[in-house]
């Protein structure tokens, strides 16, 4: 269920981050897609860009999807050759009922590519 909050158009979730999840996890997986789709190798100084602009312009399109949140990001990108690890963890303290999180993972040939989404119910 959604309402729209007085003076914006932005749609606001009645359920907490949970009924924005999927939509949330769908926008950041097109940023990621847009930006590494045709990359065909594995360049550190572009990863290192990639993965300074990722968040902010994933956090762009989560306010847009709810105001009612405040969004944190982080993305890792890899390079896919040889034999990498990634072990990743994170806590939180929060609302279990509005705040939540959620994990958007792409690759291709050259890259693998994790982003983490965590919300927090500014209500």
């Amino acid at each position: 269920t959604f309402w729209v909050r007085r003076g914006t158009t932005a749609m606001v979730a009645e359920g907490g981050f949970a009924s924005l999840r999927e939509r949330a996890q769908a926008a950041a997986r097109a940023r990621v897609e847009a930006a590494l789709e045709g990359l065909e190798a594995y360049h550190a100084t572009r990863a290192q860009e990639l993965a300074r602009e990722l968040p902010g312009q994933c956090t762009e399109d989560l306010q847009a999807l709810s105001p009612d949140f405040k969004f944190i990001v982080s993305c890792a990108i890899l390079p896919k050759s040889g034999n990498f690890g990634l072990h990743a963890s994170n806590a939180c303290v929060w609302d279990a009922e509005r705040d939540g999180s959620c994990t958007v993972q792409w690759e291709n040939s050259a890259v693998f590519c994790l982003v983490n989404i965590f919300a927090v119910s500014l209500e």
